[in-house]
């Protein structure tokens, strides 16, 4: 039993999908839907009063959702141990950090030079420039945070592993009522955590159920649906196409955006037609016009399926594995009945078959060749639920020395990570 890495290849074209029918396939689809579920029970009790059981069901048409953290969630994201974790050297990394006011955006060094403790270092904003930024009344935009943060990069994994697909999260610091970004639509779906301070929203229903940003301004607005205030601990939830116009009261905010852009008609439309750029009518999508209507549905109907395998490629690149649990699973022995471990995988995996027919899993961003066998424990633990080795071996029909080879080998590539503390927000058990 092997799990080989292999250098990237291309899913529509060295790869072949397998049989719908093959056993290990339904295995792997089944480890992902139980995911999808686990996340969005996780996200649910989170974000009390927001059904998102309900809302990865849909796409386009939901509503405004707003409320509050479930009670003791508002310690858990902490702003001030989040803030204190991004500028804890004195300052960041310049290239992750923009200003904006009045919809006009820089990067944070435009404002005033950023400084580095050397010529081939990355730049580094001192705290100093930042508050100088804010007191002048810009928001800064901090790209990124679930990279930078431990809890919040189990949040981002919980957000892709329910929506299915990748996600951001960006922090915004304000300190003046000034205008940021002014009134304006996302063509994806948002979730606004207000974490310190308070910030004024109004939120507009859509002028049109699935709004692209071809037909329709960024900056037009329906009917006012809402208008409040958000203070620490609350959130909304903003449906994709909905304009939404935010300002400050003249004191420090802190919120986080979580940025969802997942699967919708028109991205499947649109990625239909450009598998078939070769073509010439391909060229009015791409200059703002539109392509006839028999040849939208002729591509529609061609690359569908290519659409969906593309997308499933680009969740499965996705990894939120943490660091240092990576690095713990080399002091671990996997022979160690009670080392826990899980996936941080939120696309889970998928299985392919190259020009032999031999096996190749998609995972994590990479490529193994992998035997049936071992494929067959490792499709079940891709389901991003915390296990036992011990329990492992339990529920697998094959023997102690093969699980073991299994976690093993899974650990060293990143596809499980060893968990420390399985009592932390976002662990969920197997049952």
């Amino acid at each position: 039993m092997t799990l080989e890495p292999l250098a990237p290849l291309d899913p529509l074209g060295e790869l072949r999908p397998s049989e719908e029918r093959d056993p290990i396939a339904r295995t792997l689809e089944t480890a992902r839907l139980r995911g999808v579920s686990d996340s969005a029970r996780v996200l649910s009790e989170l974000l009390s009063g927001c059904d998102i059981s309900e809302s990865v069901q849909r796409t386009d048409g939901g509503t405004v959702q707003i409320g509050s953290l479930a009670s003791g969630f508002a310690d858990v994201f902490d702003p001030w141990q989040i803030l204190d974790g991004l500028f804890g050297s004195g300052g960041v990394d310049g290239l992750k950090v923009s200003v904006v006011r009045e919809r006009a955006s820089s990067p944070l060094g435009n404002i005033d030079d950023a400084v580095s403790s050397r010529p081939d270092a990355p730049w580094v904003v001192p705290v100093g420039r930042v508050m100088d930024a804010l007191s002048q009344g810009f928001t800064v935009v901090l790209d990124g945070m679930d990279r930078r943060n431990r809890l919040l990069r189990r949040l981002s994994e919980h957000l892709a592993r329910a929506f299915q697909c990748p996600v951001n999260i960006n922090g915004y610091l304000s300190l003046r009522p000034d205008p940021g970004f002014g009134v304006h639509w996302d063509d994806h779906e948002v979730i606004i955590i207000q974490l310190l301070g308070r910030k004024h929203w109004k939120i507009h229903q859509p002028v049109t159920l699935s709004p692209t940003g071809t037909t329709h301004p960024v900056n037009e607005a329906g009917d006012l649906a809402w208008e409040g205030d958000l203070e620490p601990g609350m959130f909304v939830s903003i449906p994709r196409g909905w304009a939404h116009d935010v300002s400050g009261m003249d004191e420090l905010t802190f919120h986080l955006t979580l940025t969802i852009p997942r699967r919708n008609i028109s991205r499947v439309i649109r990625s239909s037609i450009e598998m078939n750029s070769s073509d010439a009518r391909a060229v009015t999508l791409v200059d703002g016009g539109d392509p006839p209507l028999g040849f939208v549905l002729d591509s529609i109907r061609e690359n569908f399926r290519g659409v969906i395998a593309r997308d499933r490629a680009s969740l499965a690149a996705v990894s939120c594995q943490i660091p240092s649990a990576l690095f713990r699973a080399l002091d671990q022995e996997a022979a160690d009945p009670h080392l826990a471990v899980r996936s941080p995988l939120p696309g889970g995996g998928t299985r392919w078959r190259d020009e032999h027919g031999e096996s190749v899993l998609f995972a994590g961003g990479g490529h193994f060749r992998v035997s049936d066998g071992y494929l067959s424990v490792l499709a079940e633990l891709l389901d991003g639920r915390t296990r036992t080795v011990q329990e492992i071996e339990a529920a697998s029909p094959e023997p102690a020395t093969v699980v073991r080879s299994v976690v093993a080998g899974a650990l060293r590539v990143g596809l499980l990570e060893v968990v420390d503390d399985p009592t932390t927000w976002g662990i969920v058990r197997a049952e």
